[in-house]
């Protein structure tokens, strides 16, 4: 079967089950999953810079995080954007790579890391307004099998230790701020690893395909596997202020665990589409999106959820707060407001 653009537009577009079909063809292409969609945008020269572009705020936004009181937004051809007033206006940070980015992460004001396709990192020390590339795919080793792989999220402890991870069980580590990046070899090596958090210097807990959910106390020098009851892909792994864990993906699956992932729980959504993306906000609430401009908002913690679908029905990457209490969406059509801000 081919594995062209359009098939993998609809795929996440949908947001179906996907056929047996289809998720081999993702696996042979790249297996990113959620952010095929941003194979829609043609490959460009990795080595050049990012090109300034007039409507960069309309175009494909992945991920967006917060540094300080401004806001900032990745996405692709290289595109980092940054707010000074709440999502009002963006400027173009130009960055040193053309590169679809995925992720984006601050651990304080001034440092940051974003990540993107052949194992693209870049990082920041002045909150955002410059860029440097720390890491690419020609530093793997040349028998890697994750060689070409992009990067699909980045999750740090500090501002020297981080931890990223992609498709075919790419996994990179840092404990020198980026200084240098080791190669590091999860048992399930030909997974795809959509999902990563790092609870402190040596816990990290990373999801992906086909229910994986496997767990580190060594900083990525062992895994154990953790049971879970859906064997479906995992885009998204959130740690909440009460402790508890919350673990999204395809057909509008949630779980939710109060024990640290000893047992879990599928909460209820009311949505069949691929959940992509989610925040812990400001205010506590708690904000999950997707595909059809799926929004799922709760204010308990993750026990349930309120569905406000938008009407654009535009496919959602992420969500955030800006330091005034609106909310932002961002994906397919880039930066835009969400349409009725308030969980029930």
């Amino acid at each position: 079967m081919r594995c062209g653009l359009r098939e993998r537009a609809k795929l996440v577009l949908m947001h179906q089950s996907p056929p047996p079909s289809i998720l081999s063809c993702l696996r042979e292409k790249i297996g990113v999953g959620v952010f095929v969609l941003a194979l829609l945008a043609p490959p460009l020269a990795l080595a050049e810079s990012s090109a300034p572009a007039r409507l960069a705020d309309k175009s494909l936004l992945l991920d967006v995080t917060t540094s300080g009181t401004s806001l900032i937004t990745v996405g692709e051809r290289g595109h980092v954007l940054r707010s000074v007033d709440n999502g009002a206006s963006w400027q173009q940070v130009i960055t040193p790579t053309r590169a679809l980015l995925t992720a984006v992460t601050f651990t304080d004001t001034q440092h940051g890391w974003a990540v993107g396709q052949n194992a693209t990192i870049l990082a920041t020390t002045d909150g955002g307004s410059t860029w440097t590339q720390q890491f690419e795919s020609s530093q793997l080793p040349e028998d890697d099998t994750a060689a070409d792989s992009p990067l699909l999220n980045i999750s740090c402890s500090s501002t020297t230790s981080c931890a990223a991870t992609g498709a075919y069980g790419l996994f990179l580590r840092t404990t020198d701020g980026g200084t240098t990046w080791e190669r590091l070899y999860v048992k399930e090596s030909d997974s795809n690893f959509y999902a990563v958090k790092m609870l402190d210097d040596q816990r990290i807990i990373i999801a992906g395909e086909s229910g994986a959910l496997l767990e580190s106390t060594t900083g990525g020098a062992d895994w154990v596997s953790l049971m879970t009851p859906y064997d479906g892909s995992f885009f998204g792994l959130l740690s909440l202020p009460d402790g508890s864990w919350l673990l999204f993906g395809l057909r509008g699956n949630i779980l939710r665990s109060a024990d640290q992932g000893a047992n879990w729980q599928k909460i209820e959504t009311g949505v069949d589409s691929g959940l992509m993306g989610g925040q812990v906000l400001a205010d506590g609430r708690v904000a999950i999106v997707g595909a059809s401009g799926v929004v799922l908002l709760s204010s308990d913690n993750g026990q349930s959820f309120t569905l406000q679908r938008q009407t654009t029905r535009t496919a959602l990457a992420s969500i955030i707060a800006t330091p005034n209490g609106s909310l932002l969406l961002f994906g397919e059509k880039g930066v835009q407001p969400i349409e009725a801000p308030n969980a029930r």
